[in-house]
């Protein structure tokens, strides 16, 4: 009885295992379960992060509004004390900060006329999440000055700059300000909503931009020896930007690498001549919006509050007149 008993205990022990091949089909099961749940995450994960952005450009758009409840006027693009020389000055960003529940910080970015940002209160002050979009890991990195963000007020469908030195190099005399100011932000100037006579749901106020290689973008403003597109945006968005531009360029160097030189030209000179084009024809370079969300869609404020997404491939024509306020041109589906 005892030798049953035992026998009977034994093969019940056994059969709680599994053999390998029911781990086999088990794993493989799990496996199957993972790779269709995980697309699924992501797409969730990405909806939520571009949800999240929305919401910053709604809470900038409220910002807006509310000054020109008090002043009459939205908020000066940039406050500069003397733009004959380099312009540089704090940013509307640091204008709207009461209205965005940070009082203390726009006390300590006090609008003086002829100060312009200092570097430590670049990197001294941490900026509202609001500022940041949360796909650009870039924008509120330590390595990046603490100022940055991920988004900026249009100046003109042509960008900020007009590159009177030549449009040859990034020299200090390339960062004079674009005459035209057909946008809803400039240099001194704070603009009333009957000036965008072409409608507020049909202007752009602010847009979304990676903060990456010259394309950098700082909340508080700029100083006298930065560009004014750390602050300013405009241009079609898909035209070739500067870091599009690097990146065919350095698909180019595997040709000198193994010595092909006739290759490594023909790839090499048509790239020059769309970089000569970039910096020569309409001072877009670094001014396009952009994003790191999925398809190179990005977000765009308009003058009524609302935000809409906005796909890579937008009609430029389209494009431009959603950012010039009031040039009388038909806007067109978008």
């Amino acid at each position: 009885m005892k030798t049953n008993s035992l026998t009977s205990v034994s093969k019940r022990h056994k059969q709680l295992g599994f053999t390998l091949i029911e781990l086999l089909v088990v794993i493989s099961i799990i496996a199957v379960l993972v790779a269709i749940l995980l697309p699924a995450v992501q797409q969730a994960r990405e909806a939520a992060a571009r949800m999240s952005c929305k919401n910053n450009l709604k809470q900038i758009g409220l910002a807006l509004h509310n000054y020109h409840e008090t002043y009459q006027r939205f908020a000066p693009g940039l406050i500069d004390g003397d733009p004959t020389a380099n312009v540089g000055g704090y940013s509307w960003q640091v204008a709207i900060l009461p209205y965005m529940e940070q009082p203390a910080m726009a006390d300590t970015y006090a609008l003086v006329a002829g100060q312009v940002p200092s570097y430590s209160h670049l990197t001294d002050y941490k900026w509202p999440r609001a500022f940041r979009c949360p796909k650009d890991e870039g924008a509120g990195s330590t390595t990046r000055l603490r100022g940055a963000g991920n988004y900026v007020a249009i100046y003109d469908s042509e960008g900020c700059l007009d590159y009177s030195g030549g449009g040859t190099s990034f020299a200090a005399t390339d960062y004079q300000v674009k005459g035209n100011n057909r946008g809803m932000f400039g240099v001194n100037v704070a603009k009333s909503a009957s000036l965008a006579t072409d409608g507020l749901s049909n202007t752009i106020f602010v847009g979304e931009r990676i903060d990456a290689q010259y394309a950098n973008i700082r909340c508080a403003g700029v100083d006298v020896t930065k560009s004014l597109y750390y602050v300013f945006g405009g241009g079609s968005p898909n035209r070739q930007t500067y870091d599009e531009y690097l990146n065919e360029n350095n698909s180019c160097i595997g040709y000198l690498i193994v010595n092909d030189i006739d290759k490594y030209l023909a790839c090499y000179e048509p790239l020059q001549a769309k970089y000569s084009y970039l910096l020569t024809t309409s001072g877009r370079l670094a001014t396009q919006l952009s994003s790191r969300h999925s398809g190179g869609a990005f977000g765009a404020l308009l003058g009524d509050g609302s935000v809409r997404t906005v796909m890579k491939t937008v009609d430029n024509t389209v494009f431009d007149n959603l950012q010039n306020a009031n040039d009388g041109n038909v806007v067109g589906e978008f």
